[in-house]
Formats: C-alpha cells, sequence, structure tokens
C-alpha cells in the first residue's frame, strides 16, 4: 500500500497519537479531505474528493494494532466483494502514517440519521421526501446477505448505522457496510458481545456462537425497527452490567418466541457458566422490565396487522439457529411481497435509542 504523512496529528489523554484530517483542504496523495462524516471505536470517517471531482468516503482506522487487523480483514472482505450492489465497495485503500485507510463509495446517510430526519423534519437532505420503502429494504438487505454468505462472511454487527443509503438510478438504495467485525465461517464469543445489543441473536448467550442466521436475526431487528420505529428487542441505556443486558433481552426472546428448549442452551459455554440461565434482573430493574415485556406485547400485535411482515419475522424470530428461514427463502419470499396492504410504511417516528457506534 501506499504510504503518505499526515499533516496533523493530536495525542490523547492516554498517550495515544492519532491522525485528524477535519481540517478542510488537506491532501493525502490524489485525495482532498473536505470535513469528517462520523466516529467509531475503530475509526474516523471523512468526506473527501479525489483528482476527478468524485466524492469518497476516507475510513481512517486508529492507529493500534487490534484495529490495523481489523481494517485489514475489512479491506480484504470489501476486495473479495466486487459483485453486490447491496454491500458498500472499496475503491482505494492506502497508509497514512502507519494508519490504515480505505476509500468507500460515498453515501447519502445511514439508515438511523434516516429515519431521524424524517422525524425531526419531514425530510432527508438529498433523498426522495417519500421514505424508502420497508420492501425495497427487505430486499436490499437481503440480497446484500446473500452476498455474504456466497463468500462465507458473517458481518457479525448489522445494525442501522451500519446500512448506508446511496444515489441510484430512480432514487436510492440501501447497502451494507462497516466490515469490520466480520469473519469468516463461525464465529465463537467467550464474552457474549458480539453485535450490538438491540439486534444481538440470542445464540451468541445460549450457546457463545454467531452465523449467518444470527445476521438475518440482525436484519429482521432492523426492519421491525424500521417499521414501526421502535426496537423490538429493546435493552435497558443505564444498564450496568452484562448479565442485565442479557436478562431484558431473554425476557423479551421469551415473550415472542416461548421458552428455549433445553438443548439450546450450552450449560457448559463460558457466558452461560458466567452469566447463569436465565440470567435474572437486578431488583431494581423489575418494574422497568415489565413494563417493557408489556410494550413488547403491544408490537407484536401491531405487526400481526401486516400478514407478510409479520411471516417472515416469525420465521426468523426462531431460539434455534438452525431451524430459522434460509436467507435465499427469506428473499424468495420477500419477492412476492404484496405491499399494498401486507407491510406497513416506514415509521416516522424517532427510534427510542441512542445512536450507537460501532463495537
Amino acid at each position: 500500500m501506499e504510504n503518505h504523512i499526515a499533516k496533523t496529528t493530536h495525542v490523547s489523554k492516554n498517550g495515544f497519537q492519532y491522525i485528524d484530517c477535519s481540517t478542510p483542504g488537506q491532501k493525502v496523495g490524489s485525495y482532498i479531505f473536505i470535513g469528517d462524516l462520523g466516529k467509531g471505536s475503530f475509526s474516523t470517517v471523512y468526506d473527501v474528493v479525489d483528482s476527478e471531482g468524485v466524492r469518497h468516503a476516507a475510513k481512517v482506522f486508529r492507529d493500534e494494532e487490534r484495529f490495523v487487523v481489523c481494517a485489514k480483514r475489512e479491506r480484504s472482505i470489501l476486495q473479495g466483494l466486487t459483485d453486490c450492489s447491496h454491500i458498500i465497495s472499496c475503491t482505494d485503500t492506502f497508509l497514512l502514517n502507519s494508519s490504515v485507510v480505505l476509500v468507500l463509495d460515498k453515501a447519502i446517510t445511514d439508515l438511523y440519521s434516516y429515519q431521524q430526519d424524517f422525524h425531526r423534519d419531514g425530510y432527508s437532505v438529498d433523498c426522495p421526501t417519500t421514505m424508502y420503502p420497508v420492501a425495497d429494504l427487505a430486499i436490499a438487505l437481503l440480497r446484500g446477505l446473500s452476498a455474504l454468505v456466497a463468500h462465507d462472511i458473517i458481518h457479525c454487527d448489522i445494525k442501522p448505522e451500519n446500512i448506508l443509503l446511496k444515489k441510484c438510478e430512480g432514487g436510492i438504495r440501501a447497502a451494507i457496510a462497516d466490515l469490520g467485525s466480520a469473519c469468516s465461517g463461525i464465529r465463537t464469543t467467550r464474552d457474549g458481545l458480539i453485535a450490538s445489543p438491540w439486534y444481538r441473536p440470542p445464540e451468541v448467550y445460549g450457546k457463545g456462537i454467531m452465523s449467518h442466521p444470527g445476521d438475518l436475526w440482525s436484519v429482521g431487528c432492523v426492519l421491525f425497527e424500521y417499521a414501526f420505529g421502535e426496537a423490538l428487542f429493546d435493552v435497558t441505556l443505564n444498564r450496568h452490567t452484562v448479565a442485565e443486558e442479557v436478562a431484558c433481552l431473554f425476557a423479551g426472546h421469551i415473550v415472542i418466541l416461548g421458552e428455549p428448549p433445553q438443548e439450546y442452551i450450552d450449560r457448559d459455554s463460558p457466558i452461560t457458566r458466567h452469566l447463569g440461565y436465565p440470567p435474572a434482573p437486578a431488583p431494581s430493574d423489575s418494574g422497568s422490565l415489565t413494563e417493557k415485556i408489556d410494550i413488547l406485547v403491544l408490537r407484536m400485535r401491531d405487526i400481526m396487522k401486516y400478514t407478510d411482515l409479520h411471516v417472515i419475522l416469525s420465521s426468523i424470530f426462531v431460539w434455534d439457529a438452525i431451524l430459522r428461514v434460509s436467507i435465499v427463502d427469506a428473499l424468495a419470499t420477500v419477492q412476492t411481497w404484496d405491499i399494498s396492504s401486507s407491510v406497513p410504511d416506514p415509521a416516522v417516528t424517532a427510534p427510542l435509542r441512542i445512536k450507537l457506534i460501532s463495537t
């Protein structure tokens, strides 16, 4: 990779030196940095323009070993995913000091911000005045997942913030982004912290694994939130321990799915041994947990009004990942939807959670 030297660096409180390209007009190779687009745990994304005047997003990873590993993994995955318009594409890569930079397609916005914009202003900048249909979002996400499955890639962190909207002929198109947490095959965990909690499949806690059906579970959660403006499996924002988070999530899962089968829980897994099963909520949260469960029941009553969406989500929200609908069959089903009556319009209410940064 070509190497460049950053003009501006800063030192954080813990002594870590990081690159700051937020000042407009900085030139790095053939790119001019215009300003920053957002910051996550792994990286900062900047708005850049190339020598031909084309806008891109430059993802500058933090210069620490674990983030360099993530950057190289994402670069390798994206370079192999050149055949799907529903996965964000990488057009260039280089080093800035010793930080890896990925030059990506420039999107208009992410799905979370898009829904927030419509809630606040009634429109989203550079997007059509009517919201992106739920059916179109479902097709785009399932096509993106199909491409990942074809390359044996598990995303591991699908959420609205990692779904970008790009301009295309006739409107906009959703594309899956941020593959810094992605992996090949099946990923195992000892702490249960794969994926963001609102979209984390139950087998991460039950068996300590993440697979393609886990990504499908996350897509189901995203579709519900986009359609109804609320996270289906909500977790408290002031939780203090992973056990409290798991207790709240499992309570919600049991409301929707019923009690998990005995063989679903791996009693010898590190997560189960650490948290116990079922994990008990903290006494102080018992009232709020009951309230959340009541809300969950009402949400499911709402969704049953919409036959097609309810059928597909019911086939996704299954305890045993092996028994979930396949991504291929889910896509085939969604493409037959009668959107005039059986799929809701996207909600213009704002999702009731804070915006997440990449985990």
